[in-house]
């Protein structure tokens, strides 16, 4: 029987010695912020991560477990009134500058003061909205970027999705056992909409409104992943200047219509832009051989590990002894950061999972590659792992 006792608190004296501890961080952080240099809290991903750690672990040394799961109920509530108020094109209504009173926002989306007063106020006390005076509403910096398109598109595939999905997981786990969910055509996300036996893709391609959400959703994490972040690649600008002229130095595999490369062409002077290529296909085996480099973004953690390790091993048969795979992807700490889990108890849903540095070698190893290094982006669990034959 589970305890009904709460835990134990932490003594005041070791209360004050961690709060002690989390000033001095953000003290710091404020000396490095007035000084305005290029490595400012603003300008630093490290640097910004490690002030929202220090204010998140500030709020934990003084929460409650019970203040925690009321956090969790604020967080769905937030997510319903934002739905409605993207649906309903309320954020819309709000002047861009200035207020607006709520009788007046309600008559222009045609609906009733009262309840988009209480829609409102959940936004207004999560800091989304301001409130003006006793019955006045204005944006803020918040409710102005989640009217950008895609954070909108973010909204709803987090509400009509998402959300629906998580709801049903418990349903699944009783439905086809308590197990690792990596059954192509049984993904949870096809059996929480009434699609089973149908693979994720195929459903949301028959849906076009959704998949348009989707896709522009996906926009929004751009910044998290790194085309090249870290990792430099001089060395391949240098190594093709003296190279067979037909050889390819660079194929993007299921890299779509080709943006990656000239993201990456723009970041890299010299880029050998007439030895590059696009192969959208990487279940089959790999039509361009010996190239110098081959680089996956974004596409593994879609898949299981036993089918990734099939598409690795299709680009390892590709490879020429000196040939280089580059993966873009999350490389999650053990265990990970809260966003991490997250992204990968969704994956999980689609049939596929974010992976940590032993998982990588894992599967990479069973394709005959070996890693030769992890390149981070800063601040952010994403990385270029680089590989090569054994």
């Amino acid at each position: 029987m589970a305890s009904s006792a709460p835990p134990p608190s932490p003594s005041p004296a070791a209360l004050a010695d961690k709060l002690d501890s989390l000033a001095a961080t953000l003290t710091e952080a404020s000396k490095i912020l007035r000084a305005g240099s290029s490595a400012s809290l603003l300008a630093s991903a490290t640097h910004k991560a490690d002030v929202l750690a220090a204010l998140k672990a500030g709020i934990e040394a003084v929460q409650s477990p019970q203040d925690a799961f009321l956090d969790t109920m604020v967080t769905t509530s937030c997510l319903v009134a934002k739905r409605i108020f993207v649906k309903w094109k309320l954020f819309d209504a709000i002047p861009v500058t200035g207020s607006i009173t709520y009788a007046t926002l309600a008559a222009k989306v045609d609906a009733d003061t009262e309840i988009v007063t209480r829609l409102a106020w959940v936004l207004v006390a999560d800091g989304v909205l301001e409130q003006v005076g006793a019955d006045a509403v204005a944006h803020t910096p918040k409710s102005m970027m989640l009217n950008m398109p895609a954070m909108t598109a973010m909204i709803v595939f987090g509400f009509d999705v998402l959300l629906q999905v998580f709801v049903y997981m418990p349903q699944y786990f009783d439905d086809y056992g308590r197990k690792d969910p990596t059954d192509r055509l049984n993904t949870i996300v096809a059996c929480a909409r009434g699609h089973p036996n149908e693979p994720v893709w195929a459903m949301f391609e028959r849906d076009p409104e959704l998949m348009g959400h989707f896709t522009f959703a996906m926009t929004a994490f751009e910044a998290i992943y790194p085309h090249l972040g870290s990792y430099k690649l001089d060395w391949l600008v240098e190594a093709m200047a003296s190279d067979n002229p037909d050889r390819v130095a660079f194929v993007d595999v299921g890299g779509s219509k080709g943006h990656t490369i000239q993201q990456i062409a723009a970041q890299v002077p010299g880029f050998p832009l007439d030895h590059r290529c696009v192969v959208a296909d990487f279940h089959t085996e790999q039509p361009v051989k010996n190239a110098r480099i081959y680089y996956i973004r974004r596409c593994l953690h879609d898949y299981s590990d036993a089918e990734s390790v099939v598409i690795l091993k299709h680009l390892a048969a590709a490879m020429a002894p000196d040939s280089r795979l580059l993966i873009v992807d999350h490389v999650m700490g053990d265990p990970p950061s809260a966003y991490a889990a997250s992204s990968d108890l969704f994956m999980a849903c689609l049939g596929g999972k974010e992976r940590t540095l032993r998982n990588f070698e894992d599967i990479t190893v069973q394709a005959a590659l070996e890693i030769k290094g992890v390149y981070r982006n800063e601040g952010t669990d994403a990385a270029v792992v680089e590989c090569v034959n054994m």
